[in-house]
């Protein structure tokens, strides 16, 4: 008979929270088992399930070896009851079988049919039926490349008259997914197949705003091609469905208030009220920033354009996304824009503006602070004499200064680039290097410049200690007053015994693994303090930045490179930066790129001039965050040299 109705065990990842309440479950059910019993086909899921715990070498810490060693036969012989029940399945009982499969295992009963084979004893026409069906069980099948092959002809005649084939196409290809399953299509599908689903799902009236956004951020491929009229189409349907929620949705308005204050003693004051930030900046600060360089510096220090890593503070970072920004469908090749991305680059925008007008009000400009500060820091400070730079004249339009403005921000990239490889510049080389530049492709003065994430241990960890939705840090009585873990243990004394079940076999792991300890009391404590701080600033920036580091910082670095848990490179700007840049000059990486350097090369440009106005302005902010990154390059290769 089958086992009782309950709450089944379901394996959902290797680095899935759930791995605690469902191996306990599995330790229940191993230990009562009856394999000599009648099981259905729920059961036989179950069984897979905790198969796959086992398989990934999950196992409860209260286990002990011989425990893990009598789990693993019981595990074993599970496993030939779920292949002999399996290879049962056939034409004639398959229908009955996905009647009784709950949806939750539905993804694992078309795993062990393609495992088994099991598809080739189904002849075509149990298979449309199969769809017409169960016609959602589609994201499943079309999991499986076997499955898809056999049944191609059977499979791309239901996706053609199937009302959800389009989102499954467009996800397929241009979301970002977070799932782990690979989806193929048929070959028989073809361009023009797709095509015609894609412009169907445009037509209808159930055509979601989300899917019709990726298809209008989607890049040609081989597998993937649409005409330009179905383009436009996808941009008017786009327009028209913003517009209808815009009608109906509920809206909010934030504001943003930037002054300089003359009587203000404080280099910047802040102040928030509902939805509005009010920020003001000292004049008398100001004013005291002699030199092209302090007063340049004012766009990190005062303006926080990068940070005390030298990192870019406008980029696009994960991290400040909020829950709603994650779940929402992406484009593969869309940069991401959430609110915080639109909040610090519209705020960086009015600084470069106001600090033009305050410079202006001293017979000078940003473009003449630009020019002095690349004489007084890379001319004469670093002896880079022959840098060139030259900006376009000040009675120019702003069309014209941007077609000046654009070559020489890359030129002069293409000049440091050349300086970082040859130790200075020569323009007799650079003459033969006609190719657009790079940012990958910019080196720094060190070998060992930006640290990255390489190794799956650390995204676990990562996720643990700092991430909102482990839910590790959810303790009584403190609830969600914190929002991860690492906050909850530093900034309150958390006893083992305050957290639940499902928590304590994780935190027991992190005990084990050294990264916490409990004191004698019982308190959990952080353990390897440096290494945990590295560890946040890896999950809040992406990136470390080596030589901004004092040297104790550097050793534990040193130490997670040696155990190959992160990996080095030793490009000027960041991985985060590159996309940053290439998001506004081009659309080599981003299908929603601004393009600033093509679109003006071209003539492709908006004919505004207020719209020409912003682009050279945020052009302007480009090549100052670029200078930022350049100097921090200098400044820290002077004082470590490696």
């Amino acid at each position: 008979m089958t086992l009782k109705k309950r709450n089944r065990i379901i394996f959902f990842s290797k680095e899935d929270g759930a791995a605690g309440p469902n191996l306990h479950k599995a330790e229940e059910l191993l230990k009562t088992i009856n394999l000599e019993g009648e099981f259905g086909i729920q059961d036989i899921m179950e069984f897979y399930h905790v198969k796959q715990y086992f398989d990934s070498e999950l196992y409860l810490l209260s286990w002990t070896q011989d425990d893990i060693t009598f789990f693993k036969k019981a595990v074993e012989q599970t496993w030939v009851v779920v292949k002999k029940y399996m290879l049962g399945i056939n034409n004639e009982n398959i229908i009955d079988n996905l009647n009784k499969v709950n949806y939750s295992y539905v993804q694992s009963f078309w795993e062990l049919i393609d495992q088994f084979a099991i598809y080739k004893k189904i002849n075509k026409n149990t298979f449309s039926l199969v769809l017409s069906k169960f016609h959602r069980n589609i994201y499943n099948i079309l999991s499986s490349t076997n499955i898809v092959k056999y049944f191609n002809l059977e499979i791309k005649d239901f996706l053609l008259q199937y009302s959800e084939a389009a989102e499954l196409l467009i996800s397929s290809i241009e979301e970002k997914h977070r799932s782990a399953h690979e989806l193929y299509f048929p070959k028989s599908l073809s361009l023009p197949d797709k095509e015609l689903i894609i412009s169907n799902y445009l037509d209808s009236p159930e055509a979601n705003l989300n899917y019709v956004r990726l298809v209008v951020s989607s890049r040609d491929t081989p597998e993937f091609k649409l005409s330009p009229k179905v383009r436009l189409k996808a941009k008017k349907k786009s327009e028209e469905l913003n517009n209808q929620i815009l009608e109906k949705g509920h809206t909010w308005s934030e504001g943003l208030r930037i002054a300089i204050a003359k009587d203000q003693e404080e280099p910047i004051k802040i102040r928030r009220e509902a939805n509005n930030l009010e920020i003001s900046y000292s004049e008398t600060y100001l004013n005291n920033q002699t030199g092209s360089i302090p007063l340049f510096n004012v766009f990190a220090n005062l303006f926080h354009y990068t940070d005390q890593q030298g990192l870019i503070k406008l980029v696009s970072l994960d991290s400040e996304l909020d829950v709603l920004e994650k779940t929402l469908m992406k484009s593969k090749n869309e940069y991401l824009i959430g609110s915080s991305f639109i909040r610090k680059n519209f705020q960086s925008q009015m600084q470069l503006l106001i600090f033009n007008r305050y410079l202006k009000s001293k017979d000078t400009s940003i473009e003449q602070l630009i020019e002095t500060y690349i004489d007084d820091l890379l001319r004469n400070h670093f002896q880079i004499i022959n840098f060139r730079f030259n900006f376009p004249s000040n009675d120019s339009s702003y069309l014209e200064k941007i077609r000046i403005l654009a070559p020489e921000f890359e030129f002069m990239l293409r000049q440091y680039k050349i300086f970082v490889e040859e130790g200075e510049i020569d323009f007799d080389l650079l003459e033969l290097q006609s190719n657009a530049v790079r940012f990958s492709e910019v080196r720094s003065l060190h070998n060992k410049k930006y640290i990255y994430i390489k190794d799956d241990k650390m995204l676990r960890l990562k996720y643990q200690f700092f991430s909102d939705q482990s839910m590790l840090h959810y303790v009584e009585p403190h609830k969600s007053k914190y929002r991860n873990l690492y906050k909850l243990l530093t900034k309150e004394d958390v006893f083992l015994e305050q957290f639940k079940s499902y928590q304590i076999d994780i935190i027991n792991n992190l005990v084990e693994e050294g990264y916490l300890c409990i004191t004698d009391s019982g308190l959990v404590k952080i353990n390897k303090q440096v290494f945990i701080f590295l560890l946040g600033e890896l999950f809040k920036n992406e990136v470390l930045s080596y030589w901004n580091y004092p040297g104790h910082i550097r050793d534990v670095i040193d130490e997670m490179i040696n155990k190959d848990l992160v990996f080095v490179q030793n490009t000027l700007f960041t991985k985060q930066e590159q996309q940053y840049l290439n998001f506004y000059l081009n659309k080599k990486e981003f299908t929603n790129g601004l393009d600033l350097r093509n679109k003006y090369l071209h003539g492709t440009n908006s004919p505004s001039e207020d719209s020409q106005k912003q682009d050279y302005y945020l052009l302007l902010k480009l090549l100052i965050l670029s200078l930022l990154k350049i100097k921090d390059d200098l400044v820290s290769y002077k004082y470590h040299k490696y």
